[in-house]
């Protein structure tokens, strides 16, 4: 009998020790991983990605986008060059014709205050291809050819304009997407990053001769310009723009980005506040396309000190996106 329970005994201890081990209470493998860190006020975005990357061919995702294909920016008879040619390419990108904008630099041929100048082509839009603002990206495909090697850091510039001085947004090639030479790359630029989008008049293509040297020609080619946007409503972006509040602030300020249907989010984009895997709050807000400000009223719950989540689109694990909130003691409390 006595050996008995020191069997179950020893036993026992066993597992106790193996238990032990394995909650991180030694070195070993079956150590616990430790939780990243949080990070406040990070702007969060869908976890889940949408839409395919765009390499090669691009093959949109069923019922989860809408392509409006912008064919006739490869008519060259619609662009203005100046110290360049544009005509149509000898390349064929997925069954459809290119654009050819050819630069030979030449710095005595230009302009006669400017001989070092810019090279350059404008795309007049017309009425029915001003409906950037009703889409969520505008893409297109580039190739580029030089009689040099090596691509300045100022490569090339595509300018989106509502009149003919600032541009309400820029593509900067070189500086902000890399241009390889001799393959055809994707080009995605999203309509929230463009300045009132719903004026833009024309497209503007230029480089400044001074990034390059007496001589060199250019070959740029252009292909599938298009409009994208997803076919239902989703929140591409949100960032807690005080993601540190005090309990007696009320109001948590959010910005999003919201894309798809104008119609779908003006019946509203859910939003729920929880602490701890227990909802506390579901509110559903009216909302607009693009970059917006939204408070949420939580002033009835009288939030305690502590940690929380705001999650857009709860229910849609294909839509949620959240971002951390912390509530601290406000001063004004700790004076009464």
């Amino acid at each position: 009998m006595k050996r008995h329970v020191m069997m179950l005994a020893m036993t026992a201890f066993a597992a106790l020790l193996a238990v032990g081990c394995q909650s991180g209470g030694g070195a070993g493998p079956a150590l616990a991983k430790k939780a990243p860190p949080v990070v406040y006020g990070q702007t969060a975005r869908p976890v889940t990605p949408l839409f395919t990357p765009t390499t090669g061919a691009m093959t949109p995702i069923v019922d989860q986008e809408e392509v409006l294909q912008m064919d006739e920016f490869l008519n060259p008879q619609r662009w203005g060059p100046s110290e360049a040619t544009v005509s149509a390419s000898e390349m064929i990108v997925d069954g459809k014709p290119a654009l050819h904008f050819h630069i030979p630099v030449d710095y005595y041929a230009g302009e006669e205050k400017y001989p070092i100048g810019w090279p350059r082509m404008y795309f007049t839009l017309k009425t029915p291809e001003k409906v950037f603002a009703q889409y969520d990206r505008f893409e297109f495909k580039i190739y580029a050819m030089m009689s040099r090697e090596d691509v300045p850091a100022s490569a090339l510039n595509v300018a989106l304009y509502s009149d003919s001085r600032t541009p309400n947004a820029t593509i900067k090639f070189g500086k902000e997407v890399p241009l390889p030479l001799g393959q055809w790359t994707q080009v995605s630029k999203p309509i929230s990053e463009i300045k009132s989008p719903e004026q833009l008049e024309k497209i503007g293509v230029n480089i400044s001769e001074r990034d390059y040297r007496h001589g060199d020609k250019l070959d740029f080619h252009f292909a599938d310009f298009r409009l994208v946007r997803s076919s239902f409503c989703r929140v591409s972006a949100m960032t807690a723009q005080s993601a540190v509040l005090f309990a007696d602030t009320g109001v948590i300020p959010v910005e999003i980005v919201v894309e798809g249907p104008a119609s779908d989010a003006a019946r509203g984009i859910p939003f729920e506040l929880s602490q701890g895997g227990k909802s506390l709050r579901l509110e559903t807000l009216p909302a607009r396309r693009g970059p917006q400000r939204l408070d949420i009223d939580v002033a009835e719950l009288r939030l305690a000190p502590g940690e929380y989540q705001l999650t857009a689109f709860p229910a849609n694990p294909e839509r949620r996106v959240s971002v951390p909130i912390k509530v601290i003691s406000s001063p004004w409390e700790a004076s009464k």
